[in-house]
């Protein structure tokens, strides 16, 4: 059961999701942060090339893993340059219990549709065959944009959640003391971390299931087009 310190939580949370999507447009500023991470992760995975890690499932997750550390930079950012815009909050007085009537924000799912994806992108790769490969990677890499749209889909409730535990932290809980107290960073991983997660084994399959396609190849580029690798 919920504690008082942890409802009293998602009631400000609740207040601080509602302007936010009142006043500014918070998944399309995800949008913009997801886009800015892919294109991290593409420029690692170049310059792991760069640096010699030729196999494709070593280095694609491991841009993923640089990705993810840039999106997490980037949601710093962001909570630095939102954290005066918010600091003067409105809170009506808590009542006796410290959560003012306020409902619950989203929450988010559990960790089965990382096991699901996870176990149906191995099973997929173990009997892989000319005509099973396409339909492979196509598929990993629907579940990877399923796992963008979830973070982007959530960013209301991840904003406010940074919010409330970082920047306002003080100005918002010496209202409703009780109020259950967590790290921003932990707050983003708990929300973040299992899309990337999955992200990262998806292309380390993909990785295995291109060089098992094409041997000898580094890249997409020599997998999609091997004559033209070979005649550099």
């Amino acid at each position: 059961m919920p504690t008082p310190r942890f409802l009293a939580r998602r009631y400000l949370a609740g207040l601080v999701q509602a302007r936010l999507e009142a006043e500014s447009f918070p998944r399309l500023q995800m949008t913009l942060l997801v886009v800015l991470t892919g294109g991290a992760g593409l420029l690692a995975s170049f310059v792991l090339l760069r640096l010699g890690v030729d196999s494709m499932a070593v280095r694609y997750p491991l841009a993923v893993t640089v990705a993810y550390g840039v999106f997490l930079l980037l949601l710093w950012l962001w909570l630095r340059t939102k954290a005066e815009d918010y600091s003067e909050v409105e809170l009506p007085e808590p009542s006796g219990d410290g959560l003012g009537g306020a409902k619950g924000a989203f929450d988010a799912p559990g960790d089965a549709a990382e096991s699901s994806a996870i176990g149906d992108a191995a099973s997929a790769l173990s009997g892989a065959d000319e005509l099973t490969m396409p339909l492979f990677i196509v598929t990993a890499l629907a579940a990877m944009a399923v796992a963008s749209f979830y973070v982007v889909y959530i960013a209301p409730t991840l904003f406010a959640e940074l919010l409330v535990d970082g920047a306002l932290s003080y100005v918002l809980y010496r209202r409703l003391r009780q109020a259950e107290r967590q790290h921003w960073l932990s707050t983003a991983v708990k929300h973040t971390a299992w899309p990337f997660a999955v992200a990262a084994i998806l292309l380390a399959l993909i990785g295995l299931a291109l060089s098992s396609a094409a041997p000898g190849a580094h890249t997409l580029g020599e997998v999609l087009h091997p004559q033209a690798s070979a005649d550099r």
